[in-house]
């Protein structure tokens, strides 16, 4: 499959006061899947950016929000970024991501 889904990264699911009752071995693992997971989505949108190749990767993330069961909820952002991609101008979505990027850097400072 080309796109992990965003949702249900590991750690969300847990709160702190559940997380604190793991052991250490645990949470690395959370870690661990979580950070995978990110990388993933980083990939499948610098894919995205390609006109051609975008146009698999905006199928898939279609695909994954319309028809896949294991989603919890539609997932409009994610269902539009498919759309644009389909289009082929994926590249366009380059702005809105650096911008975002950036913003929730600054914001967790």
């Amino acid at each position: 499959m080309i796109i992990a889904p965003t949702f249900g990264v590991a750690g969300n699911f847990l709160s702190k006061e559940k997380r604190a009752d793991l052991p250490a071995e645990v949470i690395n693992e959370i870690s661990k899947v979580t950070g995978f997971v990110r990388t993933l989505d980083i990939v499948n949108k610098i894919l995205g950016y390609i006109p051609i190749v975008g146009i698999g990767v905006g199928v898939t993330r279609v695909w994954i929000q319309l028809f896949e069961p294991t989603s919890k909820s539609m997932d409009t952002n994610a269902l539009v970024r498919g759309i644009i991609e389909i289009l082929g101008l994926g590249l366009l979505l380059l702005i809105p991501d650096i911008l975002i990027t950036a913003e929730r850097h600054w914001v967790a400072k």
